[in-house]
């Protein structure tokens, strides 16, 4: 293993000298730091993991957090896990700043990411919308040497550390798969999802028709409706719908938005009750899944969504700061989803938000 001593002797400068060059710290002419940081790189050094951390604790890092968490219960865990996170590496010099928006409009996120870097923060971890100017800007700051990493929805062709989440097109096929346990006639569809400008729920909806086609149950959709992860959005929708089309069979319920679509259907009237699918284990949820309007939910974890996200960006800054030759390894972490039917559901709050 490449020491300090080694890049000393290999460059005549003090073990001193290149220690304040390695680490950033003050006193050293830029001429020896470029020196330095081209001979370490040569011979391959790597920075002591404990020695780093230490130094971290010198020079505190600030993540900034971007969640679109206003009005969608789904967060209060993410948060959770993104406050773990940072309780436990709060004496490395770790603090968080959390940026709360409402919905996905590309220029509030976009604002929202700019404020974060405003506000002193030197890492991003991102819940955001896969769109070119997104795209755009997350490459910008990786070539500015900012890392930013996605959690819960993906932005996959940006240059982005890694994803912590789950895999949503198998999320999609699982419900797909429920459903053609339950029903071998051809279905009507309603799909009510968050945003069409969201990775993750396009990757719900591609998993889920692509899995009916393939296990031969035959299907018309009827709508794809956006709800913005919004109950009210939701229920002025679905009363609409459910209006117009009350033959339908099933109602797959991709994103946020459950209470309000579920509200509209119990109070429909409809001829014959339609299967439903949603994701998470949400207050709401759990009350109309126990209720039996919901036949099943597939939830994402979203406590290890936040604390393994922080958990890896840090990891991840800690290996940069550390390596000359810095390459990001891959981070990614997919979670498995979790099926619940009414039968399994854990106990929890019945409350529910009042349009």
């Amino acid at each position: 293993m490449v020491t300090i001593k080694d890049i000393a002797e290999k460059t005549g400068f003090s073990r001193g000298t290149v220690d304040r060059a390695l680490h950033g710290r003050p006193g050293v002419n830029p001429q020896t730091v470029r020196v330095v940081m081209q001979v370490a790189a040569e011979m391959g050094y790597k920075a002591n993991t404990a020695g780093v951390l230490l130094a971290a604790r010198k020079k505190p890092t600030r993540i900034g957090c971007l969640l679109p968490d206003v009005g969608n219960d789904f967060f209060r865990d993410v948060m959770n896990g993104l406050a773990a996170a940072q309780k436990e590496l709060s004496c490395y010099g770790l603090s968080l700043t959390v940026k709360h928006l409402r919905g996905f409009d590309e220029k509030k996120h976009l604002k929202g990411i700019d404020e974060l870097l405003e506000d002193g923060c030197t890492a991003l971890l991102l819940t955001t919308i896969n769109s070119r100017r997104i795209r755009e800007r997350i490459d910008e700051l990786i070539d500015q040497g900012i890392p930013v990493a996605c959690i819960n929805t993906d932005v996959p062709s940006s240059k982005r550390l890694f994803y912590v989440g789950t895999d949503y097109y198998k999320s999609g096929r699982t419900i797909a798969g429920l459903l053609s346990m339950m029903a071998k006639t051809p279905q009507k569809i309603m799909i009510f999802t968050g945003s069409f400008d969201i990775f993750g729920h396009n990757e719900r909806i591609r998993g889920f028709l692509e899995c009916l086609a393939e296990n031969g149950i035959g299907h018309e959709v009827l709508c794809q409706e956006q709800t913005l992860d919004d109950n009210i959005i939701g229920y002025k929708s679905a009363c609409a719908l459910f209006s117009d089309h009350p033959d339908v069979t099933t109602v797959f319920i991709v994103a946020g938005g459950v209470y309000g679509v579920c509200k509209a259907l119990v109070e429909s009237g409809l001829p014959a009750k339609p299967h439903v699918f949603s994701f998470d284990d949400i207050p709401d949820t759990v009350r109309y899944l126990k209720d039996g309007v919901i036949d099943a939910t597939v939830t994402q974890w979203p406590y290890d969504q936040g604390y393994q996200g922080v958990k890896r960006l840090f990891d991840a800054i800690i290996e940069k700061n550390g390596n000359t030759n810095f390459v990001p390894r891959n981070r990614n972490l997919i979670l498995s989803p979790l099926i619940y039917i009414k039968e399994n559901i854990r106990s929890g709050s019945d409350t529910m938000e009042a349009l």
